[in-house]
């Protein structure tokens, strides 16, 4: 009986801790004012998605729904150029500028001004995103 019992608290102990899910501690930013400087995308991407959804409560974007938004919105902005400098002199990857505009910023088509909250996105290589809601 007491075999029975240690065999079934063993597998039960096995089976709890195989199906845990160990949240990823993401540490490698830096914050300065309203920009977050990244290390590497993944830890942008985490941080950014869940500042996103808490800012635009109605866009509910997963991880997926992220990248492909980056896809398709890519270079819609030019690169924040003091951001784009603090990234190459820091040994940074990413940066997200998260501001309210006041129709300070202007999307690359010179027509569309931002004139609320915005998450700029700007990486090393220069390319720019930006996502807002007027």
């Amino acid at each position: 009986m007491k075999k029975t019992i240690s065999l079934f608290a063993i597998l039960t102990a096995a089976i709890t801790l195989n199906s845990c899910w160990i949240a990823p501690v993401y540490q490698d930013y830096e914050t300065v004012g309203k920009v977050c400087y990244f290390k590497d995308y993944e830890t942008m991407r985490a941080v950014t998605v869940a500042k996103i959804n808490k800012s635009f409560t109605d866009w509910h974007w997963s991880t997926k729904e992220f990248d492909k938004k980056i896809d398709q919105y890519k270079n819609n902005i030019n690169k924040n150029d003091e951001d784009f400098e603090y990234l190459t002199t820091n040994n940074y990857e990413w940066c997200v500028r998260n501001d309210t505009s006041g129709s300070k910023v202007i999307l690359k088509d010179n027509k569309t001004k931002i004139s609320s909250e915005y998450y700029w996105i700007t990486n090393k290589d220069g390319e720019s995103v930006v996502f807002y809601k007027n």
